[in-house]
């Protein structure tokens, strides 16, 4: 039979519709003329009927409502990106301290090493003990004042 009459105007003939008084426009994913229920979690939109144009954020990934009424949405792989981050900025952190160890370490060597070598010197200005002479200011000698 030929399907003419539509009374709720859903696009799906009465003699088909299995809800021939409930407009299900965008609402009817099975195209049985009745409004589908929603059976999701509230965490989970995927699936559900949505009014065309329609834009939400699920995780890190942006959906947009076709025409159809289904919800198309971005394969992104959430959370994947901060934990690469995270992994670098540790291996940087890593890397500097390893540097600044080895630098330290050799500023110390040479600094030993200098100061070993200049103990053997006959001026060291770590040495404490300086001869008695070099203590002394030397004058040149005086001569008796002249008679005018």
């Amino acid at each position: 039979a030929t399907e003419t009459t539509d009374t709720d105007g859903d696009n799906i003939g009465d003699n088909s519709d299995d809800c021939p008084s409930e407009d299900a426009t965008g609402a009817d994913s099975n195209q049985d003329g009745c409004i589908d229920e929603s059976t999701d979690s509230p965490d989970d939109n995927t699936g559900t009927i949505c009014s065309f144009g329609e834009v939400k954020k699920e995780d890190c990934n942006n959906c947009v409502c076709s025409n159809s009424g289904d919800w198309v949405c971005e394969d992104n792989v959430c959370g994947q990106g901060v934990d690469v981050e995270t992994q670098s900025d540790d291996q940087t952190s890593i890397v500097i301290l390893v540097i600044a160890l080895i630098f330290i370490s050799i500023i110390t060597a040479v600094l030993f090493i200098s100061n070993k070598n200049n103990k053997n010197s006959e001026f060291n200005q770590w040495d404490t003990e300086i001869e008695e002479d070099t203590k002394k200011v030397k004058l040149p000698p005086m001569e008796p004042p002249k008679d005018d």
